[in-house]
């Protein structure tokens, strides 16, 4: 079975320029795809999956990054959300189902 990926892109800005790129910390033994929401962790400064709870967002994922156990402070690229980037949801594979 194909697994299915849901996640976001920049389409284009507001403004004309670039959508703004950042870096952040990744935690240790962790993966992030590309399209993933992620937040600024507020207890450890990390970037961290944003789960159905969370009410506001860093941004989004640009590139896929894994850090090993022993690789804590490893750095990702993620477009800043912010109110000059235009974001598209997009969906890939055949399964699962979006609720």
């Amino acid at each position: 079975m194909a697994r299915t990926y849901v996640g976001f892109t920049p389409v284009r800005t507001r403004s004309g320029a670039p959508p703004e790129v950042m870096e952040g910390v990744m935690d240790a033994n962790t993966t992030l795809h590309p399209g993933e929401l992620v937040l600024i962790s507020a207890a450890s400064g990390t970037l961290k999956r944003v789960a159905d709870t969370n009410t506001a967002i860093a941004g989004v994922i640009a590139e896929k990054a894994t850090a090993t156990a022993t690789e804590y402070g490893k750095k990702v690229a993620y477009y800043v959300a912010n109110a000059d980037t235009i974001f598209q949801a997009y969906r890939t594979g055949t399964s699962g189902t979006l609720v």
